[in-house]
């Protein structure tokens, strides 16, 4: 054998020792500890004006209320940006500018993606609004600079 593949095979053996250490003898796994209890989502913990909104997603989609929750802030990120910044410094000019990043966690068949899009669909469509200005704007830009073509011509 080279000395990648004994390295390899090492690897393998040191991993099925650890494995074989934390089995019961009959080879099956042992159980995972009991998992802490979770909290139920309380809608006091969105802001007021999120709060109508996550439950009406929540409820349409018979979803936890924490996926609308998590898409909600996300879009809210989203739409601020970096247009907000938190200085940490009182006498100091530097700034923060944070970064919202958001995941839904659950099982398969659980409206994951189906109530994220509903809770996104306002950025979504302010989106696709400044997309059709911004193409309008570049087809008059094409047709500018098309005429001043032909009139230098």
């Amino acid at each position: 054998m080279d000395d990648g593949t004994e390295r390899g095979q090492s690897f393998l053996d040191q991993r099925a020792t650890k494995v074989a250490a934390k089995t019961d003898g009959a080879g099956k796994p042992e159980p995972l500890p009991d998992l802490p209890g979770v909290l139920s989502f309380d809608y006091d913990y969105l802001p007021v004006a999120l709060r109508g909104y996550v439950k009406d997603i929540s409820e349409r989609m018979q979803c936890p209320p924490d996926f609308a929750a998590v898409g909600a802030f996300v879009a809210m990120a989203t739409i601020i940006g970096r247009k907000v910044g938190i200085k940490p410094k009182r006498r100091d000019d530097w700034t923060v500018i944070p970064n919202l990043w958001g995941a839904v966690v659950g099982n398969s068949g659980v409206m994951k993606s189906p109530t994220l899009s509903a809770a996104l669909s306002p950025v979504k469509k302010l989106q696709a609004h400044e997309y059709g200005i911004f193409n309008k704007a570049m087809a008059a830009r094409v047709q500018s600079m098309r005429r001043s073509q032909r009139s230098a011509a």
